[in-house]
C-alpha cells in the first residue's frame, strides 16, 4: 500500500514538473491587428492616419504605404505602442496613397485593413483654361464659354481685343469654376477677340486659346411643334411654339395636296403662335411649315404638319375585319382610327388593299405607335404585305407598328402619289419595309413620298434576294427625314443591302436627319442594276440631283454612302462613322458627279470608274475625340472639336439647320458634320 501511494506521488510530481516546463517553453502571442483605419488628406503634401488599437502586447506599429490601388506596400515609419494616429508629410500633390498599419512584437505582426486618400493639388498656379468659344448672340452681345482645367483656381480673368488689333486689355473677373461669360454693350459691326486665364494666390495660369466673334445679328431660332387642325370644310387652324425672342415675324408656307412643293402663304408678326387658313377645298390635304425671320436671315423650318380640310369622316375599328371593311368603303378625307391592340391576320396574303382611294388616313386612335401592332405570321410566312396601295393618292399611315411579313410593310403601285408614313415602326419585312414600283418608263410614278420620324429595320437580317429598308423606283421628290434604320443587312455575305435606296432615274430625293446603325450600305442614289425599261427617263443615270444632309451612320459593313450613276448629287454636313475598312463615301461610274462638303468620316472616299466629285472642308479619317461619346452613338461635337467647329464651308442655302433642327451657323461659320455646336 505504501509503495502504491509513493508511486502516485512520484507521478504527480512528474506531471506538475512537465506542465511547468511546457508552460515555460511555450512562445508568446503576436498582437491583434489594428482596425478602423482612416486616411484623410489635409493638404497637398500631408495625409493623416487614425486607427483603433486592439492589442495590449504590441511593441509598436509599422506604417506601410503604397502608390495607388496596386503594387507593394513599403514601410515608411514606425511608431510606439498604444499610438493611434500618424501624419504622413512626405506626399506629393494630387497623388493617391494607400496605407496599412502593422501591429508588431517579437512574436509576429498583424496587418490592418487598407485606407486610401488623395492629396490636394499643389500650392502652385492653376492650369490654363481651354476650348474658349465666342458666340454672337445679338449686335450688342457676345457669349463666351470655356473648359475649366484646374481645381485650385480662385477665379478667371477675361481679356478682350476690340477690333482684332492684337492688343488685349482687361475686361472682367469671374469666380472659381465659372465657365461662361456674357459681354454686353458692344458696337455692331465690330470684331471682338477674347482670351481667359485662371489665377490663385500662387500666380496665374497660361492663357486659353483666342477666339473672335463679330458683333452682329443672328437669324432667329426655328419655331417647333407645328400642329394643323381642321376647323371646318374650308378652314384649318395652325399653332406652333415660338423659340426665338429676336424674330421680326414668321412666314408660313403651304403644300396643297401634299405634293412635296411648298409655296409662300402668309406672314405674321413677332411672337405670334397661331394662324387660320381659310377658303379651302373640303377633302384636300394641306401641309404647312413655318419659319422665323429678322434682318439677319431666316431660321430653319419648323416641322411640317398636314391636315385634310373638313377632317373627313372618322371611322373607328378594333378588329382585322373591321379594318378590311373600312378601307374599301372610305370616301375622300376619311380617317380610319385603330384602337389599341394587336391586329394579327393569317387568312389572306395582305392585311388591307388600298385601291383607287384619295385622301385616306389610317392611324392609331391613341397616337401611340407601340400600342397598335399590325402583325403578320413572320418574315418567312405567307402574309405578304401589311398595306398594298394601287392608284391611291394622298394616303397617310401614321402612329402604327407594322411587322413580320414576307415582302413589305407598305408597297406602292401604279402611280400612288403623295404617300406619307409618319411615326411608324416597320420591322422584319422580308425584302424591306417600304417599296415603290413602276410598270415602265412611261409611268405612272409614285412621286412625292414622305417618310417622317419612323423606325425601320430587322431583328437580324432581311430574308429575300434583295434587301432594302426603303427602295423607291423612278420616283420624284421623295423626302426621308428623322428616321432610324437598323440591321439592314443581306443574309448572304457577298450580296448587298441598302438602308435607303432611290434608283431607276429617280430625282430630287432628300435624305435628312436620319440615323443608320449596323446597315450594309446606308444611303444610295442609284445602283442595283435597274433595267432601262423601268427608268423614268431612257437615260443612263440612275439618279438626278438630290441631297444627303445631317445624317448619322453608326457603323456599317460596306461603304456608308454610294453614288452609282448619280448626277449632280450633294452630300453635305453628314457624320459617317463606317469604321469598317471600306470608304465612307463611294462615287462610281462616269455618270456620277456632285459635291461633297462639310462631312466628318471615319474612313476615306473613293472615286471609281470615272466618278467625279468636288470636295470642300471634309474631315476624312477623323478622330472619335471630335464627339461627346462616339462609342455610345452621341455624335454631338465635343467642346474641344476645334477641327470642326466654325471650320465649314457655307452650305446654309441647302443646310439651314443641323441634325437637331437647330439653325446654322451658331458661331462665326458653319460647323463640319451633322451637329452644329
Amino acid at each position: 500500500m505504501l509503495r502504491r501511494v509513493a508511486l502516485v506521488m512520484v507521478l504527480a510530481v512528474a506531471t506538475v514538473n512537465l506542465a511547468t516546463l511546457a508552460q515555460a517553453a511555450a512562445p508568446g502571442k503576436p498582437p491583434r491587428n489594428a482596425s478602423t483605419v482612416t486616411a484623410t488628406a489635409v493638404s497637398w503634401n500631408q495625409i493623416n492616419l487614425t486607427w483603433v488599437d486592439n492589442a495590449s502586447n504590441e511593441d509598436g506599429f509599422y506604417i506601410m504605404r503604397r502608390l495607388g490601388q496596386t503594387g507593394d506596400f513599403v514601410q515608411i515609419d514606425t511608431v510606439g505602442p498604444n499610438v493611434q494616429s500618424y501624419a504622413d508629410t512626405t506626399c506629393s500633390p494630387s497623388t493617391e496613397y494607400c496605407y496599412q498599419v502593422l501591429a508588431y512584437n517579437q512574436y509576429g505582426t498583424a496587418w490592418s485593413p487598407t485606407a486610401c486618400a488623395t492629396t490636394f493639388s499643389a500650392e502652385v498656379p492653376p492650369e490654363a483654361p481651354s476650348g474658349l468659344d465666342a458666340v454672337t448672340v445679338s449686335p450688342t452681345r457676345i457669349d463666351l464659354s470655356w473648359t475649366d482645367n484646374a481645381n485650385n483656381e480662385d477665379g478667371f480673368k477675361i481679356e478682350v481685343d476690340v477690333g482684332n488689333t492684337g492688343t488685349f486689355v482687361y475686361l472682367d473677373t469671374v469666380g472659381a469654376n465659372t465657365t461662361s461669360y456674357s459681354h454686353t454693350g458692344l458696337t455692331e459691326g465690330t470684331t471682338y477677340c477674347y482670351r481667359v486665364y485662371a489665377y490663385n494666390g500662387y500666380g496665374n495660369s497660361g492663357y486659353s486659346d483666342v477666339d473672335c466673334a463679330l458683333a452682329t445679328g443672328q437669324p432667329p431660332s426655328a419655331p417647333s411643334t407645328l400642329d394643323a387642325i381642321s376647323a371646318s370644310g374650308t378652314q384649318i387652324d395652325l399653332t406652333w411654339v415660338d423659340n426665338s425672342p429676336t424674330e421680326s415675324g414668321l412666314k408660313i408656307e403651304v403644300d396643297v395636296g401634299n405634293t412635296g412643293t411648298f409655296v409662300y402663304l402668309d406672314t405674321v408678326g413677332a411672337n405670334v403662335t397661331e394662324y387660320s387658313h381659310t377658303g379651302l377645298t373640303q377633302g384636300i390635304v394641306y401641309c404647312y411649315r413655318v419659319y422665323a425671320y429678322n434682318t439677319y436671315g431666316n431660321s430653319g423650318y419648323s416641322n411640317a404638319d398636314c391636315e385634310t380640310a373638313g377632317g373627313g369622316q372618322i371611322v373607328t375599328v378594333s378588329t382585322v375585319q373591321q379594318l378590311r371593311d373600312a378601307v374599301p368603303a372610305a370616301t375622300p378625307g376619311t380617317i380610319i382610327e385603330l384602337t389599341d391592340g394587336t391586329y394579327a391576320w393569317s387568312d389572306n396574303t395582305t392585311l388591307a388593299r388600298i385601291e383607287d382611294k384619295q385622301n385616306l388616313t389610317i392611324r392609331s386612335q391613341s397616337g401611340n405607335r407601340d400600342a397598335v401592332v399590325l402583325q403578320g405570321l413572320g418574315i418567312s410566312s405567307s402574309t405578304e404585305f401589311v398595306f398594298k396601295l394601287t392608284r391611291s393618292d394622298h394616303v397617310t399611315i401614321e402612329n402604327l407598328t407594322m411587322r413580320d411579313v414576307y415582302w413589305h410593310c407598305v408597297q406602292l403601285n401604279e402611280g400612288s402619289e403623295c404617300f406619307t408614313v409618319r411615326n411608324c415602326l416597320m420591322w422584319d419585312a422580308g425584302e424591306g419595309p417600304i417599296k415603290s414600283t413602276v410598270l415602265g418608263s412611261s409611268g405612272p410614278f409614285c412621286d412625292y413620298g414622305l417618310v417622317d420620324n419612323c423606325v425601320i429595320g430587322f431583328t437580324t437580317t432581311g430574308k429575300r434576294s434583295v434587301i432594302e429598308g426603303i427602295d423607291v423606283i423612278a420616283v420624284r421628290g421623295w423626302v426621308i427625314k428623322d428616321t432610324e434604320f437598323y440591321n439592314v443587312i443581306h443574309p448572304k455575305p457577298r450580296n448587298v443591302a441598302y438602308g435607303c435606296f432611290a434608283k431607276a432615274a429617280s430625282e430630287d430625293t432628300v435624305i435628312e436627319n436620319c440615323y443608320f446603325q449596323d446597315c450594309q450600305v446606308s444611303m444610295s442614289f442609284g445602283g442595283g442594276g435597274s433595267p432601262i425599261s423601268l427608268h423614268r427617263y431612257e437615260a443612263p443615270c440612275e439618279h438626278y440631283r438630290g441631297i444627303l444632309r445631317n445624317n448619322i451612320i453608326h457603323y456599317s459593313s460596306d461603304v456608308g454612302v454610294y453614288m452609282n450613276k448619280a448626277a449632280d448629287f450633294k452630300i453635305y454636313n453628314n457624320t459617317l462613322w463606317t469604321a469598317n475598312g471600306f470608304s465612307s463615301i463611294d462615287v462610281r461610274f462616269a455618270e456620277s458627279y456632285g459635291s461633297i462638303i462639310n462631312n466628318i468620316c471615319s474612313d476615306g472616299y473613293q472615286l471609281r470608274d470615272g466618278g467625279l466629285a468636288t470636295f470642300a472642308t471634309n474631315l476624312f479619317n477623323a478622330s472619335a475625340s471630335l464627339f461627346v461619346n462616339q462609342a455610345g452613338a452621341n455624335y454631338h461635337l465635343a467642346s474641344t472639336a476645334t477641327q470642326a467647329i466654325n471650320q465649314g464651308t457655307d452650305t446654309t442655302a441647302d443646310v439651314a439647320y443641323d441634325m437637331d433642327w437647330e439653325s446654322r451657323p451658331k458661331g462665326s461659320a458653319v460647323d463640319i458634320g451633322a451637329d452644329e455646336y
